[in-house]
């Protein structure tokens, strides 16, 4: 099998787009994929993986931030489902390794979308290593407070010096777009004297994606969104590396390839090595 895998140029778009609507979408919005062509995937950091002269698949390698150090995050990986189960997506990994080692970057990491997904990342040496907290809540009417909505530009500084020492972190763009994104799922953006909050309503519940507070301060955020939106329970998705002693189950999140564990100290693996 002849294989090549380079970044990729402007005319490979159209590629690009095809391998990814066919992988990724799910009748979504024509603006919204205007969004994600124009935004999210943004052209300088995709590949493509060409076997046998044909475009077969495309990977995204996004600059990130792991300990406060630079790193890669895999985004958007797909292959044409002609040409699965050839080992192109294990050699893409391969090759996002030696690229990290050739530009001195420790650590690759991606986000499995589903546990099958997991499960086949796993077989290729990645495995977890960064989990979420899912906090369930119920109403407490006692609890109340007024909300003010908040622009994305303005909680974009805010998240940007709360999660500066977050032990997983995604640059600057990246992270703009990933908020803008939730604009086309309905969510919303908050604050109030406890704090921020990112969350949309579900079909009987509240999903709370992302929180800015401090720890004594959440369950009476929470509770005040409940009575705000009117709903009586809720399900929040919080950062386990800030809320940790929190009730809830560890869900795991992202994935690191075993060979960037080289520097990780016996406790950091004890407390998020959990597998």
């Amino acid at each position: 099998m002849n294989l090549l895998i380079r970044r990729a140029k402007s005319d490979d778009v159209p590629f690009i787009k095809k391998i990814w609507l066919n992988a990724f979408n799910e009748n979504y919005s024509t603006n919204y994929l205007t969004f994600v062509f124009e935004k999210l995937l943004n052209i300088k950091n995709a590949f493509v993986i060409i076997s046998n002269d044909v475009f077969s698949g495309i990977g995204f390698i996004l600059p990130a931030f792991f300990k406060g150090k630079a790193s890669y995050y895999l985004y958007s990986l797909a292959v044409d489902k002609k040409m699965r189960n050839h080992g192109l997506m294990s050699r893409f990994l391969e090759f996002s390794l030696s690229l990290a080692k050739e530009k001195g970057v420790e650590y690759v990491f991606l986000v499995p979308q589903s546990d099958s997904l997991r499960q086949y990342y796993k077989k290729r040496d990645f495995i977890d290593f960064c989990y979420m907290k899912k906090h369930s809540f119920k109403l407490n009417k006692s609890i109340y407070t007024s909300f003010s909505n908040v622009d994305l530009q303005s909680y974009s500084k805010v998240r940007k010096n709360y999660f500066q020492n977050r032990l997983l972190c995604f640059d600057d763009e990246f992270s703009q777009y990933s908020l803008q994104e939730g604009e086309f799922f309905s969510q919303n953006i908050v604050q109030c004297e406890y704090g921020y909050a990112v969350f949309s309503a579900e079909k009987d519940s509240l999903a709370v994606r992302e929180v800015i507070a401090e720890k004594h301060n959440l369950e009476l955020l929470l509770q005040s969104l409940l009575n705000k939106s009117g709903f009586k329970k809720g399900i929040a998705m919080l950062d386990n590396y800030i809320f940790s002693d929190l009730e809830g189950e560890e869900v795991p999140y992202a994935m690191i390839n075993k060979s960037s564990l080289i520097d990780i100290n016996k406790d950091f693996y004890a407390n998020f090595l959990l597998d």
